[in-house]
């Protein structure tokens, strides 16, 4: 799918074209129909995670059981909630691949990591369980190997 307008939404011409780009045949009442099971807000398109959310698979038990232990870690307070400043305390960012290999360094990979993980965030500031555990559904969609996702999330907060 191509955000063509630069929007943040899918709208119904763009869901068909990028259907009909990947060799697919798609009507407009295919694609509207499509857009209105996505389209949790009633606002008539899908937002990128509104079409994540509805595509994404849902991670195994292992890789659940892993991430809830890893938000669990963070959110000392038991409220449901960590905050910003949390992450910045407990995230392990010397862990991580590119600190490891020198091509950046600490407070860059940390800084990358909380810009992301905010992107998905309610207004508050502060990150949900549910919100913690979105992010890390996209990032369990790019590992195949369980072990690997497991070791990163262990590595990452120090489990």
């Amino acid at each position: 799918m191509q955000d063509n307008d630069h929007s943040g939404t899918l709208t119904v011409d763009e869901i068909t074209q990028g259907i009909n780009q990947i060799g697919l045949e798609l009507s407009d009442e295919e694609a509207a129909e499509l857009v209105q099971e996505f389209d949790s807000d009633g606002e008539g398109s899908v937002n990128y995670e509104e079409f994540l959310a509805a595509v994404r698979p849902e991670m195994n038990e292992e890789r659940m059981a892993v991430v809830e232990e890893a938000f669990s870690a963070l959110d000392e307070s038991g409220d449901g909630k960590i905050t910003v400043d949390d992450l910045r305390e407990k995230y392990r960012a010397a862990n991580h691949p590119s600190v490891q290999d020198g091509s950046e360094s600490e407070d860059d990979v940390l800084g990358r990591f909380i810009s992301r993980l905010e992107e998905g965030v309610s207004e508050d500031g502060a990150v949900t369980k549910n919100e913690f555990i979105d992010y890390y559904s996209g990032i369990s969609n790019s590992i195949d190997n369980d072990e690997l996702f497991i070791e990163i999330i262990k590595n990452s907060y120090g489990l």
